[in-house]
């Protein structure tokens, strides 16, 4: 934040040959870090990162992330780094070795997840990444005194917690939306350090309908990235 980036995006094409933006929106990108891995991060990356913060998720902690979409790979990573001990919650059967090689210590459909955490002792923080809150709900059997619960996404719905819940439990509830450049400086040195990526599928610029498209239809695993 404040300093000239390192790599600065150049258009050619007949598009722009320069974008203009305010210096204190930049943030440097590292060397380890390529562009098109980058692009998720300021988004999906910066959305669960900043829930964490906001959870103080520290080493040891019972971390659920649920979702392994976009958002939710990127935060079993992340959670990771942070030191939880992360259990991920998916309902693809083919995405539970993808969670497990990004860090998860288990990966399962939402039952799976609150059977093996009221063996281990409750979710002390649960990072909620997907509309449906139907394995929410689940998990919200299975927390922790003192949990603290972070919603990146939410459908127009009731959320799956009574008043007396909250009570005995002692629970907190963080909403998180995007963060600071300073959050992203902090994400990006994380991801060079502990050697997080977003997995990616990338277009070209002619096929960004196409990306569309497949987004539309939920074609797309993880990320989809239009490189020009």
């Amino acid at each position: 934040m404040g300093s000239t980036p390192s790599r600065v995006v150049g258009f050619d094409g007949g598009y722009a040959e320069y974008m203009l933006a305010p210096i204190e929106h930049l943030v440097a990108l590292p060397d380890e870090i390529g562009l098109a891995e980058a692009a998720p991060l300021p988004c999906a990356g910066l959305t669960t990162y900043t829930g964490f913060r906001k959870a103080a998720l520290a080493p040891g902690q019972r971390t659920v992330g649920i979702g392994v979409g976009g958002p939710g790979h990127l935060a079993i990573s992340i959670g990771a780094a942070f030191g939880g001990r992360v259990y991920a919650v998916t309902s693809s059967r083919n995405k539970v070795q993808d969670a497990l090689e990004r860090g998860a210590a288990f990966a399962g459909s939402a039952e799976d997840v609150a059977r093996r955490l009221h063996d281990d002792g409750g979710a002390e923080v649960v990072l909620n990444t997907v509309d449906d809150l139907g394995p929410l709900a689940t998990i919200m059997t299975e927390v922790a005194i003192g949990a603290k619960i972070v919603l990146a996404a939410a459908a127009d719905a009731p959320l799956p917690i009574d008043a007396l819940q909250f009570l005995t439990h002692q629970l907190q509830v963080f909403g998180t939306f995007f963060g600071s450049p300073g959050d992203l400086e902090e994400l990006l040195a994380l991801a060079v350090t502990h050697g997080i990526r977003p997995q990616i599928e990338g277009y070209r610029v002619e096929d960004v309908n196409q990306a569309q498209d497949n987004l539309r239809n939920n074609k797309v695993r993880y990320r989809a990235v239009v490189e020009f």
